[in-house]
């Protein structure tokens, strides 16, 4: 079995190069802990669970950078947003050609809560 490479790379001619050929997420694990980044491919690669494969790659800035090889296996992990890591927010993030994603805010999370029996429009 091949392992997987998942040392530090710059995203410059990197991120040139590769963005044409696959569907990237960045993100980064909100947290001041430091973390094994083996472990953290592993359990994303099995929490994501894609069809077609990803590859994970420590980018600049405590951030890593996960490369999809099918439009679905990305839009699935976006879709199903917030995740974390061991009890700790996952700030997950699409990139795409135009954009770097050393520059793109990871500061933020949306959450959708249920509330049952939440009264709507009353004027009590």
């Amino acid at each position: 079995m091949e392992k997987e490479d998942v040392g530090l790379v710059s995203t410059g001619l990197w991120h040139t190069e590769r963005m044409a050929q696959g569907f990237f997420i960045v993100g980064r694990v909100l947290s001041n802990k430091t973390f094994h980044p083996e472990a953290l491919h592993s359990t994303l690669k099995s929490a994501f669970n894609p069809v077609k494969g990803m590859e994970f790659k420590m980018i600049e800035g405590n951030r890593f950078l996960l490369k999809f090889f099918h439009s679905l296996d990305r839009d699935h992990v976006i879709a199903r947003n917030p995740w974390t890591y061991e009890k700790t927010l996952l700030i997950l993030a699409p990139v795409n050609s135009s954009n770097n994603p050393i520059e793109i805010d990871l500061n933020h999370c949306e959450f959708h809560i249920h509330i049952p029996r939440l009264p709507l429009g009353k004027d009590d």
